[in-house]
This record gives structure tokens, sequence and C-alpha cells, in this order.
């Protein structure tokens, strides 16, 4: 099932029940957080974000660049705040208005920051990481206050071509503002360096 799929949100919406390919950064940011506004970014439909708020007690919000998935989100009845923001060079004074007027000091990532700093799409070619723009990235969410940055990478298969193709290297493209703290299984909990 991919990972925007209406079942999850049906059976969270019937079930109380959310998706399982949430467990392993839920588990990370409940043994971690500190924090008491969070933004989960490239969020989608926004599952894992209402977890984190509805499972563990904070505020979060989403930001998630595509409609159809935040009208999906509404549509299944989705209390979460979602913020529509495609996350890029030209959208980071956006993003960081996002985080002032929300108080955020923790962000979570799953499975985005590979499409993020290693696309097309974003100014690089499909086989070189845009490493500049994921220092920018990191060094200016942690000025603006960010303490806390949760992320779960791809799983490495030892056989991707993708230039980020694993968290190491995800952890990498957040050193200019985050270091590693903790790790479990594909995820890692960064503080502010």
């Amino acid at each position: 099932m991919r990972f925007s799929d209406e079942q999850y949100l049906l059976d969270w919406k019937n079930k109380g029940r959310f998706p399982k390919i949430h467990d392993d950064i839920f588990q990370l940011i409940a043994s971690t957080v500190e924090a008491d506004s969070v933004m989960d970014i490239c969020c989608s439909t926004g599952l894992l974000g209402q977890r984190v708020s509805e499972k563990i007690g904070i505020d979060v919000i989403g930001v998630e660049g595509h409609t159809p998935w935040i009208q999906r989100a509404k549509k299944f009845g989705n209390p979460l705040t979602i913020v529509e923001l495609l996350i890029e060079p030209q959208t980071m004074d956006a993003l960081v208005a996002v985080v002032a007027k929300h108080k955020i000091t923790g962000i979570i990532a799953r499975r985005c920051l590979s499409e993020l700093f290693g696309n097309k799409g974003i100014g690089v070619s499909a086989d070189k990481a845009n490493f500049e723009f994921a220092d920018v990235f990191s060094a200016t969410l942690a000025d603006a206050g960010v303490e806390e940055f949760w992320i779960e990478g791809r799983a490495d298969q030892g056989r991707s071509t993708h230039p980020i193709p694993d968290t190491t290297t995800e952890i990498r493209c957040l050193q200019a503002g985050f270091e590693p703290a903790e790790l479990y299984r594909n995820c890692a909990y960064l503080t502010k360096v």
C-alpha cells in the first residue's frame, strides 16, 4: 500500500488504528521528545502528525506541498492543521514564518529529505544530492529556534542509486544545524548543534 493510500485514513477513522509504517519513527519521537510544538514536514495526509498529537499530547502542525493529499486528509476528517507549502529554496522564508507563528521547536521528516535534497526538480541532477540547499535548510531552521529533528530515511538495501539512499546520508544533509543524538532502526533523533 502506498504511504498516502486512503485505506490508512479509513483504518484510522473507522478503527482508530494508525499506520504501522509510522511505528519506528513514532517510537523514537515518544521516547525523546522535549518539544511542545512540532511540525511534520512533507506530511502527506497528516496521520503521523495526528498520531503524535493524539498519543503524546503535544501540538503538531503539518506542512505539505501537494493539494490532493491535504484534501484527502480533510475528506476523512483528520483534524491536524496542514499548511500547504512546497519546501524548496525559494520558500524558506515562508517555512520560517510558519515555524515562528506556531512556535515550532521540533521537526519530523519521515522519508522526505531524500526528495527535498535529491530530486531533479529542485535544481540538481538526478544523481547528485543538493547539499548546498540541505545546509541552508538545516542552519536556517536551527537559527529559527528548532531544537529537535526526527528523521526516517530510506531503508538501505545496498542497491540504491538515489543520491540520498539512506538515513546516514540524511543525517549528513542536516549537519549544518543538527547532530545525531540517538539512532533507532533507520530513524534518527537529532538535536541542535
